[in-house]
């Protein structure tokens, strides 16, 4: 088995992992939200791949000069 092969059968197993465990996050959310939990899927377990949910804040003027006057 080449590397390119070996690096090919890496990536599906771990795809096929990571497709295993959002099957146990989905059972575990919906027992989760039988019982009253409020919180959806992505807050609630986050694995890898999922939209992150962080808004992006910009920043204030006095957080830029800060920034700024580290590289003058």
């Amino acid at each position: 088995m080449t590397w390119k092969e070996f690096q090919i059968c890496l990536i599906g197993n771990e795809r096929k992992d990571l497709n295993e465990w959002r099957k146990v996050r989905a059972l575990a959310h919906m027992m989760y939200a039988s019982n009253g939990g409020d919180k959806n899927i992505f807050e609630f377990w986050p694995l890898p791949g999922d939209p992150q949910s962080e808004k992006r804040i910009p920043l204030t003027k006095e957080e830029l000069s800060k920034v700024f006057s580290m590289y003058n």
